[in-house]
């Protein structure tokens, strides 16, 4: 059930005279609660990040232990509300009325409170940060908060049994996370660039479309972690226990893995490049040596369910020293086919393919014709998860902000563009706005792809001109479908 749904049904069930939503098992992540009366309920333990409660009459209410993290209560009445050992990170309570309330033990790293009176309050062990905005009456250091870096929270929160981290939880970036025991977490669609886990137990760890570009590895304990759809890139793994992990469909590239233990572990169509730096057990390598079928068959029936997707990887992978999957890399094919066959190296795409350089001119031209679609959105996960999705029908022209998407839009005949909604400098609104404003592009088709999902933030994309308006967590069949909609029916721009 998503979250709008789950806003109706948690409305009726307050008029119904239920107060408790402790177990209601409603999907309350980004829902729009504003301007509601939700007097006296209880939502102790549930994730509410991202949740609207503007102008919502929230007296008496529960939210011990709740995800709070990057909500709203602007305008809302908080009277003798309960947020012990809640996650605020982020949350926006500035003109509000907050008497009376329990902030002890919580978490209001990044909180707004200006314009709030918090006199009334207690603030027991409460953990805030230099970005946490106080009321200009309100003394942090007369009352016992504590001043704590996402170190302590993070120790906190495994501490009282959270496994699972997500962007919206609380910001990780640059965090010094190092000789922590964190075993068994799940980091999901959550930038942790540069973060420094020296030192730590991450055991059974699990990274899925992380940004783990720069952060420090060194010394780690990560047997049987799994790093999927990340980005690695100059990330430092060296002198760790890196045994029985995989490595699905990220970039390695400048990755360091030197006095690692890393057999034996699977790699699962990645990418490296020439700074990639691995142990030396992997010398190896050079010699190209390929496993029979029937081991790699059996290999990647632990990763992939059916011989459609086997068959897939078979063309883009290489296997050496009878345990570890070698590296998709072009010299090293070359070089091997050198040896078998005596006969010059020939191209990646020809050897997987067998095309001649006639047929690879055609597939040029073939390639060309090809509908551009421009993809906007500064998380460089979402660009690589779009980009996988249409690279084979389509060319894929790839901006991190609004500027660079205009002039991608002003030299390349694009099609289609997708576009996210909060970007740095110039939001997703304005850079619709400023296309239809120029002659050229007011047919051209813009679909919105945003974590916003109210009826406002839909009415406003629509005034500002999207032609469609589709909500995160993304859906790769629906962008793909989207995009056929609207190519199929439209010519390109120019």
């Amino acid at each position: 059930m998503n979250s709008q749904k789950s806003s109706h049904f948690l409305a009726d069930m307050y008029r119904q005279g239920r107060r408790d939503f402790r177990n209601s098992q409603l999907s309350l992540e980004g829902a729009d609660l504003s301007n509601m009366n939700l007097e006296g309920s209880d939502f102790s333990g549930v994730n509410l990040s991202q949740a609207d409660f503007s102008g919502t009459n929230l007296s008496y209410t529960k939210f011990n232990d709740a995800n709070l993290s990057f909500s709203k209560f602007d305008r809302s009445v908080l009277t003798q509300v309960d947020f012990r050992y809640s996650n605020l990170s982020g949350a926006d309570l500035s003109i509000g009325l907050v008497h009376f309330c329990l902030f002890d033990k919580a978490i209001v790293l990044g909180c707004n409170f200006k314009s709030t009176q918090l006199l009334t309050s207690t603030f027991t062990d409460t953990y805030y940060d230099g970005y946490t905005h106080f009321p200009a009456d309100f003394n942090p250091n007369a009352k016992t908060l504590k001043v704590a870096g996402v170190r302590k929270v993070i120790q906190r929160m495994y501490a009282r049994g959270k496994r699972r981290f997500e962007q919206s939880d609380v910001l990780l970036a640059d965090a010094d996370l190092s000789a922590l025991n964190l075993e068994g977490c799940n980091f999901v669609d959550i930038d942790l660039s540069n973060v420094n886990f020296s030192h730590s137990n991450l055991t059974g760890a699990s990274f899925s479309r992380v940004n783990l570009s720069f952060a420090n590895f060194s010394n780690c304990v990560l047997m049987r972690a799994a790093f999927k759809d990340s980005d690695l890139k100059f990330a430092c793994l060296s002198e760790s226990d890196i045994r029985f992990a995989i490595f699905d469909r990220s970039n390695l590239s400048g990755c360091k893995f030197q006095d690692s233990q890393l057999s034996p572990s699977i790699f699962v169509g990645f990418y490296y490049d020439k700074n990639t730096a691995f142990p030396e057990s992997f010398a190896e390598l050079d010699k190209g040596e390929l496993v029979d079928e029937g081991f790699t068959l059996k290999t990647l029936s632990s990763v992939y369910g059916n011989q459609r997707q086997k068959a897939e990887y078979l063309k883009e992978s290489f296997f050496v020293n009878g345990s570890l999957p070698a590296i998709p890399q072009e010299s090293l094919i070359s070089n091997v086919h050198e040896r078998a066959t005596g006969s010059q190296s020939v191209s990646r795409h020809q050897q997987l393919h067998g095309l001649s350089d006639s047929d690879r001119g055609v597939d040029n031209k073939l390639a060309q014709q090809r509908p551009a679609i421009l993809c906007v959105d500064d998380s460089p996960i979402v660009r690589t998860m779009l980009k996988r999705a249409l690279v084979d029908r389509y060319k894929v022209h790839l901006a991190c902000n609004g500027i660079e998407a205009l002039a991608i839009l002003k030299k390349c005949d694009i099609s289609l563009v997708l576009l996210d909604v909060t970007m740095p400098d110039i939001d997703g609104y304005e850079v619709c706005r400023t296309i239809r404003r120029i002659d050229r592009f007011k047919e051209l088709p813009v679909v919105m792809i945003t974590a916003k999902d109210s009826v406002f933030d839909r009415v406003k994309g629509k005034l500002s001109g999207t032609d469609r308006y589709l909500t995160k967590p993304i859906d790769t069949d629906k962008v793909i479908s989207v995009v056929e909609e609207f190519t199929s029916k439209a010519c390109v721009v120019r």
